[in-house]
């Protein structure tokens, strides 16, 4: 072994802590892709039940208009024909009609004007569910667009293969045994005061040496890092 075998381990190690850094990107924009789909489908739903609640008062107020309009041809009929009544009978009756017309009238054009209300206001709600699902569509897009970036820049693993290509084998395999449980929580530590600079197990001098004189693979007895040498 000599000093470039482990400052290449250094730099797989650094590649895969970059490698990390683009994955947790990559996994936090998915998360917000995740949010912002639900969203749009629970916005759907409301704008679907917005639309029909909207239809069904737009029926309510045309049945209404119809009724409406039917009475007051009626009242407009009787208030005509009131004043040609030609006897006290026939008088009554008109006035009768016209009394009980008129409050039928302004009961059901009180009734229209709070439909048309609620319908305004649904109109408002519609719109504005609609703003939200073309931004977040744009938002979908262009977060989208980032992942896609991302996934592009990560090349990593191509550099390392050639790092591995000019690591002694024997070096390499203790190594990525090692990778696969600490590949992004510092698999490589130095020996400093005859202690694992991690867990602080101690190191006999047989072992120190072998590791700072490039003669030999160690590992800590305890939490199972390779050792590098101090000048690595």
């Amino acid at each position: 072994m000599k000093l470039t075998d482990y400052s290449n381990l250094k730099e797989i190690h650094s590649l895969d802590n970059m490698t990390k850094v683009h994955l947790d990107t990559i996994k936090e924009e998915e998360g917000r892709i995740e949010f912002i789909t639900n969203k749009r489908k629970q916005k759907d739903q409301e704008l679907e039940d917005l639309q029909n609640n909207k239809k069904k008062l737009e029926n309510e107020i045309s049945d209404t208009e119809v009724t409406l309009f039917d009475l007051e041809k009626r009242l407009s009929s009787a208030q005509g024909h009131l004043p040609m009544a030609t006897s006290e009978k026939e008088a009554n009756a008109l006035q009768n009609e016209v009394d009980s017309l008129s409050p039928k009238i302004d009961e059901l054009q009180e009734f229209t004007l709070e439909k048309l209300e609620e319908v305004e206001k649904i109109e408002l709600d519609i719109a504005q569910a609609q703003n939200f699902l073309k931004g977040s569509q744009e938002t979908l897009q262009e977060i989208t667009v980032e992942v896609q970036k991302v996934v592009q820049e990560q090349q990593y693993s191509q550099r390392i293969d050639l790092l591995i290509e000019d690591i002694p084998k024997p070096l390499y395999t203790q190594f990525s045994k090692i990778r696969e449980k600490f590949r992004y929580n510092k698999p490589m530590v130095r020996i400093i005061n005859h202690a694992c600079e991690h867990c602080h197990f101690r190191v006999d001098q047989m072992s120190l040496e072998r590791v700072e004189s490039f003669q030999g693979i160690e590992c800590c007895g305890q939490c199972g890092r390779l050792f590098t040498p101090l000048e690595a």
